[in-house]
Order: structure tokens, then sequence, then C-alpha cells
């Protein structure tokens, strides 16, 4: 792993971070009380005329089984509700800090798109300019070059 990503560094710490770990027994006991919902649920959802007596038994078996787990879930909850809160206002953070880049990225962009257009445009028309001097004549040009142009565009009298 170290090979193939060098650059990867660990987590930091519970210890430097000061974030309360949650741990995998609470996620494992919130599944089997997942689960027994699940059934609670099913059991109610199939009662009927003819099964009430013995849905009313195996309800109650699992209701003695489910509210004590649930009353427990709920304190540990509570125990670890400061966590999410903190957990909760850290990931803002970072979204806040995302959006403000976003938006400072597309600024930079359009400033970049801007910029590009401006200097198309030049090269456009310094691309013309070039193509405006290659269609005069020689003799002209020769002409200008040897600065006779300023005697031959005056009027004949101040000659």
């Amino acid at each position: 792993m170290v090979r193939k990503y060098p650059d990867l560094e660990r987590g930091e710490s519970s210890s430097q971070t000061g974030r309360d770990h949650i741990p995998p027994k609470v996620f494992k006991a919130m599944t089997r009380l997942t689960k027994q919902k699940a059934n609670l649920e099913e059991l109610l959802a199939n009662i009927g005329a003819f099964n009430a007596k013995s849905r009313t038994a195996e309800i109650a078996a699992l209701l003695d089984k489910y509210i004590p787990a649930a009353e427990q879930m709920h304190t540990t909850m509570k125990k670890y509700q400061v966590a999410f809160a903190a957990t909760t206002a850290e990931n803002k953070k970072p979204k806040q800090e995302n959006a403000q880049l976003e938006q400072s990225l597309g600024k930079a962009t359009n400033e970049i798109t801007l910029k590009q257009m401006a200097d198309a445009k030049l090269r456009r028309d310094y691309a013309d300019a070039v193509a405006v001097l290659e269609r005069i004549p020689q003799e002209v040009l020769d002409v200008y070059a040897h600065g006779d142009h300023e005697r031959e565009g005056r009027p004949i009298e101040e000659r």
C-alpha cells in the first residue's frame, strides 16, 4: 500500500482531534434493534382475526426484548449526541469552504476565459494587419523603405 500510494497518510488519532469515537458495539446493537423492529412491524402487519391470539403472544415476547433494548439505545444515543453534533458541525465547514472555493474557481475561470478571448482578438487583429501588409505591392514598400514617401506624399508646390 505504501509503495502504491506514498502520499497516503493515516488519520489523526482521537486524542489529537478530541473527537469521541463511536464504538462498533453501538452500531451492532443498532443493527439488532433495527432487525427486531422489522420483525415487529411484520407481525403487526399480518395480524388477522384468525391468528390474533398467537400473534399477540409472539408480539409480547418480542416486545419483552425490544423495549429494554430500545431504551438502552436511546440512553446510548444521548451519550453520543454531542459527538454527532460536533461531527455534523465539522462536516459543514468543509462544505462551506468547498462552496467558497468553487465560487472563486468560477470567477477565476471567467477571468481566464475573458483574457483568452482578448488574446484571441489581439491575435486575429494582428493576423488581419499582416494580411493587409502582404497585399501592398512590393514597389510601394520599396518607395516607403527608401524614405521617398515623404517627398512624394507632399503637394507639388511644397517641393
